[in-house]
């Protein structure tokens, strides 16, 4: 498993990709703006539909839950609407430099797998930890990471889990990670545990401990050989270049910063 190491990046660059919406375009249509939101290939036009889950854990979404919305905040989720927690700031601050305003944003509720699920999509982009991955990268175009993240182990106190310091001691513990993530890649590839892991579609507070989560912070449990695995990375994932009609989505390739589940 990996070294604990958490660092989030600077923001340094928020880019749009664009083209007009046909490629039979006039001369005098060709000097319009092509990144104006009226030109962009969205979804649902003059709105960016962005995914993510529901519910939506701090601290990458928080505030208290608007009126209407589908996303209900405890002391460990929050609503994507507030534009509180990174992701959801960091969604509005893009859509911003997109030139929306926030009431032409509408979030989409899916489960962790649609993000990077290879078909037809009903968003534009998805915001939701996701770890980029050569595999995933065949289904869907990835922004730039925005955050850098490494695997943990989190256990209950009193867990055997405890002062585990090497792969090895994690063997016959019961582990578990949500369905379809790097977390539990780790556990079968890495960790090879003799109990067969806890499997679940989102993993929930008491659902099973120890549970292996990305981009937490947690103690650092270390492999034979000192040996580390390569940083993830979050980003946004979007729909690989069909709009919903079938056609070659041209417009809405988003690129945000360095590094990011």
């Amino acid at each position: 498993m990996r070294r604990v190491m958490l660092g989030l990046a600077a923001i340094t660059i928020v880019a749009v990709a664009c083209s007009p919406k046909s490629s039979s375009s006039s001369p005098a249509a060709s000097g319009t703006d092509a990144c104006s939101v009226a030109n962009l290939h969205l979804y649902a036009p003059g709105k960016l539909t962005i995914a993510t889950g529901n519910p939506a854990y701090s601290p990458w979404y928080g505030g208290k839950s608007v009126p209407g919305s589908d996303w209900k905040s405890s002391s460990y989720t929050g609503d994507p609407h507030t534009g509180k927690g990174y992701e959801s700031a960091f969604a509005y601050a893009l859509a911003q430099q997109m030139g929306f305003t926030k009431d032409q944003v509408d979030w989409l509720g899916i489960p962790f797998g649609k993000s990077f699920a290879p078909g037809p999509k009903n968003f534009d982009f998805a915001m939701q930890q996701i770890s980029i991955t050569a595999k995933r990268a065949q289904a869907v175009d990835f922004s730039d990471g925005y955050y850098n993240v490494n695997q943990a182990l989190i256990a209950d106190n009193g867990s055997r889990a405890i002062g585990v310091t090497t792969l090895a001691g994690l063997k016959n513990l019961k582990l578990g990670a949500p369905v379809g993530t790097t977390s539990l890649d780790v556990i079968q590839q890495e960790v090879q545990p003799t109990v067969e892991p806890g499997v679940y579609p989102d993993l929930q507070p008491g659902a099973v401990r120890p549970r292996v989560p990305e981009g937490e912070p947690a103690r650092s449990v270390r492999g034979s050989g000192d040996r580390r695995a390569e940083d993830e990375r979050h980003a946004a994932a979007a729909p690989e270049h069909v709009a919903p009609d079938g056609r070659e989505r041209s417009g809405l390739h988003v690129s945000a910063a360095p590094r990011a589940r």
